[in-house]
């Protein structure tokens, strides 16, 4: 694949800035793929009339992984050269990026129309768009982009309970959606391949759902829990992985939510697995899981600092996580472990 990673250091995204971290879950959004990042700004603005985020960002493999995150509904594609062809090939011939794609065309690259149909775009449009006819038609694939993915994808289904049971508890409010996009990148960090990414995304989304089976008021107990308060909460990894099990992935996926409560030196729960006989994406998640929990307000105490998150986490290296997972994680990019939801999912 065409990539202009040795033309940017970084990969430019310019994201709405009327769009707030905490807002961006769950919304709309189109990517903008063109080589100038900071146009479009009124295109950009008839898609905020009509409640759908947009980011403008440069081609290349990181749009192909932040479609793989789940980050964009749809894309709006000018069309450059055959270069972007191939590119829009990538994105309509993978089933994890496989999402709705509006091509634009100049009257130099229409002649490219009928190819860029032929690999399955879902519209082309020609420079100069209107801005409200493309708004609205990009507003109309993202809403069946997302209609056909629930119903064809009992994980969506899942994901929504998963969500209703976080909702217990207002201290771990967003979660899971910054577990699942964090666990990504400490997945791709470690060297695992696209589809096992995807699993570990998956896992670190419903990794909480077996909690459905837990009483509310034992999740939202502000002091400490009794022996078989505690006996209840150390089922949920169990409970959960019998859920999941039932997805066309439960095979992998199951096992991961199963162990994410498990040590490295074997001393934790449900089956007191150690070292590699723990899933690697149980290890990734346990150490992301870890971290947002000290990271993030509790009943019993204040969010950690970054820098003591990062001493507990070196500390438990080796005893209750694994080394290398940790070293993925403390590797990242500052602003994805300060959760900043945008650079998270971008980076």
């Amino acid at each position: 694949m065409f990539n202009f990673r040795h033309l940017q250091p970084e990969l430019p995204l310019v994201l709405d800035d009327a769009v707030s971290a905490d807002s961006a879950v769950g919304q709309l959004t189109v990517g903008i793929v063109t080589p100038d990042v900071w146009g479009y700004d009124i295109e950009r603005a008839a898609m905020r009339a009509l409640g759908v985020r947009s980011a403008t960002t440069l081609e290349g493999e990181d749009v192909v992984g932040m479609c793989s995150d789940g980050f964009f509904d749809c894309l709006i594609v000018e069309l450059q050269n055959p270069l972007t062809i191939m590119f829009c090939n990538d994105i309509k011939s993978d089933p994890y990026t496989n999402l709705p794609v509006i091509v634009l065309v100049d009257e130099v690259t229409q002649a490219l129309a009928p190819e860029a149909y032929g690999l399955g775009v879902d519209n082309v449009m020609t420079i100069p768009v209107n801005p409200e006819a493309l708004a609205m038609r990009a507003l109309r694939l993202c809403e069946r982009h997302r209609e056909q993915r629930a119903l064809e994808n009992p994980m969506g289904v899942l994901a929504a309970v998963s969500r209703t049971v976080e909702k217990h508890d207002p201290y771990t409010a967003g979660h899971i959606e910054r577990l699942r996009a964090i666990s990504g990148h400490v997945a791709r960090s470690v060297g695992l391949q696209r589809a096992e990414v995807e699993a570990v995304r998956i896992a670190g989304l419903l990794h909480d759902i077996g909690k459905i089976a837990v009483p509310g008021d034992i999740l939202r107990k502000p002091g400490a829990l009794d022996a078989h308060e505690w006996t209840l909460i150390k089922q949920h990894p169990a409970h959960g992985a019998d859920i999941v099990a039932t997805l066309r992935q439960g095979d992998v996926i199951a096992p991961m939510v199963r162990s994410h409560h498990e040590h490295w030196n074997g001393k934790g729960y449900p089956d007191g697995l150690g070292d590699t006989d723990i899933p690697v994406g149980g290890r990734i998640i346990a150490v992301v899981d870890a971290f947002d929990a000290m990271t993030t307000d509790r009943p019993y105490r204040n969010a950690l600092t970054l820098e003591e998150a990062r001493r507990r986490l070196s500390e438990g290296a080796g005893t209750q996580f694994d080394r290398n997972i940790v070293t993925a994680l403390l590797d990242l990019s500052p602003r994805v472990l300060e959760k900043r939801w945008e650079d998270a999912l971008s980076l």
